[in-house]
């Protein structure tokens, strides 16, 4: 088996003869659908780890009824639910401590989400929306552009913004 040389036809072998411009079509028709189909393979594996972002993007995780947002899963969780509270907070605040529980009962009571966002770890959000200071409220409703919430503090107060 001897292969004939050339570029064209490289890999044609030389017992082929006159038939290796077919052939070669052929090879070359032949690796085009492999590479077609290799290229559909990773397209379709690609859709698929895109599919589970979106779902870990939806999947939120809770802490005493309080969904916990971070930079990842924010805009999805804004954009589902029509009216939201969030909370930004800094762990080690004594003021976000004080207002923990009141945010709880706070949570059982209201029919609305109650979200916090730890500050000090999603910087760009807590940039994004000005928060200056520790806890900070914002109200969505309806919109992207979040109402600061500089109303009651307690359980009984947030009541009012249903």
């Amino acid at each position: 088996l001897v292969l004939q040389g050339g570029s064209a036809n490289r890999c044609i072998p030389s017992f082929l003869g006159s038939n290796s411009l077919l052939i070669s079509s052929v090879f070359a028709c032949v690796s085009t659908v492999m590479f077609s189909g290799w290229i559909l393979f990773v397209l379709l594996i690609g859709s698929a780890f895109s599919d589970e972002e979106e779902e870990d993007e939806l999947n939120y995780e809770q802490e005493d009824g309080i969904i916990v947002l971070t930079e990842r899963n924010f805009d999805a969780f804004i954009k589902k639910n029509p009216s939201v509270l969030v909370e930004f907070y800094a762990p080690w605040c004594g003021h976000c401590k004080a207002l923990a529980p009141e945010y709880i009962k706070a949570a059982e009571q209201l029919t609305i989400p109650l979200v916090k966002v730890d500050a000090t770890v999603e910087t760009e959000l807590a940039t994004r929306f000005g928060v200056n200071g520790y806890p900070t409220l914002k109200f969505w409703h309806e919109s992207t552009d979040p109402i600061d919430y500089d109303g009651p503090r307690d359980a009984d107060g947030k009541s009012y913004i249903v």
